[in-house]
């Protein structure tokens, strides 16, 4: 009898420490069950409702390259940094006809026809001074084009506008080194231009007018700014130096052609409210 006791407590115990054990258990949660703690999240940050007044970027030293001709044909890059790269675009004539850029150590970007006055470009990119190209086709809007300018606002991604003999101007986003472009929208004619990212730019145009264009949602509005140089009417403009901003400083050096004795003259218009308003200096 005190042997079937003994077992039948054996057998309570035993029992009893399995239902415990139950209760133990701690299931790991799947990966579509987990979540962060609160403390761990990162905090989101609002951005600036004005940015006109707090803008974080710099312009200055972008364009540390310099591209120059090659006697036996073609083109190469210097980067300044003890780096060169010869273009990788045929050609037996020193420089590269219907070939616009955009050079720094950051990136490198060549917009060129392989025809002209075709409707066809080719966006040859580099980010590494050259070691490796990066090159695309795209259709755009047929004509003659004159000039392209090219900017890019950080190491992937960046703008450039084509001129046309007819006086249309249309801007064009670059995106992850040429591997896509899109159409913003017409501009006019546009003579140079600086993104400091990808919804502020500022383009120098002139052609039925002399002035600056402003946008602050990446080419869909603009805002307009002319410039009145005192002396004569206007005939034309060129902007060779690229638009330079520091913070709310910012500064465009224009030389406009006139009638009268003295043809070119050259002008320097700045402002301090990132281009709300812009004063002759």
């Amino acid at each position: 009898m005190k042997k079937f006791l003994l077992i039948i407590t054996v057998v309570l115990m035993v029992l009893s420490g399995c239902e415990k054990a139950h209760f133990e258990i701690v299931e790991e949660p799947s990966a579509s069950e987990s979540s962060v703690s609160e403390e761990s999240k990162p905090e989101i940050v609002e951005p600036e409702e004005d940015f006109e007044h707090n803008p974080v970027s710099e312009t200055m030293g972008l364009e540390d390259a310099v591209v120059y001709d090659k006697k036996d044909g073609g083109a190469e890059i210097s980067y300044g940094n003890g780096k060169k790269a010869e273009i990788p675009i045929l050609s037996n004539q020193p420089g590269i006809p219907g070939a616009f850029w955009y050079a720094s150590q950051k990136i490198t970007a060549i917009i060129y026809q392989e025809e002209r006055d075709s409707s066809w470009i080719n966006v040859l990119t580099t980010d590494n001074c050259g070691e490796l190209w990066h090159e695309y086709m795209y259709g755009i809007e047929p004509g003659k084009i004159e000039q392209i300018i090219v900017h890019f606002y950080d190491e992937k991604n960046g703008f450039f506008s084509v001129n046309y003999a007819d006086g249309m101007g249309l801007l064009y986003r670059v995106h992850n080194r040429g591997s896509r472009i899109e159409k913003v929208g017409e501009v006019g004619n546009v003579y140079n231009m600086v993104f400091v990212d990808e919804n502020h730019g500022f383009l120098v145009v002139g052609k039925d007018w002399v002035g600056i264009r402003k946008t602050s949602d990446g080419g869909k509005t603009w805002t307009d700014f002319e410039f009145a140089p005192p002396e004569f009417e206007h005939k034309e403009i060129r902007c060779y130096d690229r638009p330079v901003f520091r913070g709310d400083h910012g500064e465009v050096k224009v030389t406009v052609y006139f009638d009268g004795e003295i043809p070119w003259k050259h002008y320097k218009y700045v402002t301090e409210n990132f281009g709300l308003t812009w004063e002759m200096a």
